[in-house]
């Protein structure tokens, strides 16, 4: 025997995450195709017909007139003003973005305002257009599948002058990156979080994980005498607690899975971290050695220099003392020069002296008179000075 249940599951006390993803609509005929899903114009396999009712639009598609537009109608309605309408959009521009919100618990959730604050987060993130007018053209709540609640809203990507571009909102890791964290912080005030960032952890396929939940389970068969309510109970009971047994199972695995992940996240971080000090270290050593050779190159020019001026001072030193035994000799050539004059005229003197004495010999009389005439001439000397 098979059956399905959709009775809320257990849940535990952890904290819940919120997702928002993104969808590039690029033809008028994927347009349709999303208002006749969102809008349940078709049959959706995991929705629950009966829950139908539960279903709200958040953003209404009406037109000027109030009557009903879908989403191509919708569109045209809201690019019709625009500079390029009458030429149309360029050749495979991005016409619209689906953005798909939701989370992973319910407990404790005030959904009026979860829905409310998405509405907020959708306007305030795409509502840039000059003409004043809103680019969120639809926002859809889902509750037709059983314990997965969610957003669809439709984006018409007019940027801040006026074109259709779908760029300025999603190209790059960067902006979505900003776009996740902007909608997990307008999503904290509900015990929600957006999980590991950088792709460490990817969000799970919300539709499967549900469905696993939701998936035929085998059920005993009826016992002997055992009556038609009696067994509903059992078996309701039976599934539940298949239900939050299978329910633990998944989130004990994603856990460990997300502790895994962490791990060699944190692993790969400390790597590139003892690279990254490996690198300054090396930096920081070749810097240093650069420094220290630069430093022994400055002291041996200041002490090449210091050398140059105490060689430069001798020099000196020697040039004066060349110079002073230069005039030491010119004192003793002078000194040579006296003493060769005194030397001449001390034989000049002797000389004069033997010839003096032998005129004494000879001639007593002549003698007298030179001597006489020598003495008269010291006179005249004396008198003179």
């Amino acid at each position: 025997m098979m059956l399905k249940i959709y009775e809320s599951q257990e849940r535990g006390n952890d904290m819940g995450y919120c997702f928002m993803s993104t969808q590039k609509i690029k033809t008028m005929g994927s347009l349709a195709s999303k208002y006749n899903h969102n809008y349940r114009k078709v049959e959706v396999a995991n929705a629950d017909p009966d829950l139908a009712d539960c279903n709200q639009e958040l953003v209404s598609l009406a037109g000027p007139d109030g009557r009903e537009l879908d989403y191509n109608e919708a569109w045209k309605e809201r690019v019709k003003d625009l500079d390029w309408a009458e030429r149309g959009p360029r050749k495979n521009a991005v016409l619209a973005i689906e953005v798909v919100t939701t989370f992973s618990r319910e407990e404790n959730l005030d959904l009026e305002a979860w829905k409310q604050q998405n509405v907020e987060w959708l306007q305030k993130t795409f509502n840039v257009a000059p003409d004043g007018k809103s680019n969120v053209l639809s926002v859809m709540y889902h509750a037709d599948e059983p314990g997965n609640v969610h957003c669809h809203a439709i984006i018409i990507p007019v940027d801040e002058r006026g074109n259709l571009n779908a760029s300025r909102f999603l190209d790059g890791r960067q902006k979505l990156t900003e776009m996740q964290n902007s909608y997990a912080k307008d999503m904290e005030s509900f015990g929600l979080e957006r999980g590991l960032e950088n792709g460490q952890a990817r969000h799970q396929n919300i539709k499967k994980y549900y469905a696993d939940l939701n998936n035929a389970i085998k059920v005993s068969e009826p016992e002997p005498q055992e009556t038609a309510l009696d067994y509903r109970d059992r078996v309701l009971e039976e599934l539940q607690t298949a239900q939050a047994a299978a329910m633990r199972e998944r989130r004990e695995k994603e856990r460990q899975m997300e502790r895994r992940l962490a791990e060699r996240r944190i692993a790969q971080e400390k790597e590139l971290k003892s690279e990254r000090e490996a690198l300054q270290r090396e930096k920081k050593e070749a810097a240093e050695a650069l420094k220290k050779e630069y430093a022994s190159l400055i002291q041996e020019l200041r002490k090449g220099k210091q050398e140059y001026r105490e060689q430069a001072g001798e020099l000196a030193e020697l040039h004066a003392r060349i110079l002073e035994k230069r005039q030491e000799l010119e004192t003793l050539k002078g000194n040579l020069d006296d003493a060769n004059t005194l030397s001449a005229k001390a034989a000049f003197y002797d000389e004069f002296q033997k010839q003096y004495a032998l005129l004494e010999q000879m001639d007593p009389q002549r003698a007298e008179r030179f001597r006489q005439d020598l003495s008269y001439m010291s006179t005249l000397s004396e008198r003179s000075r």
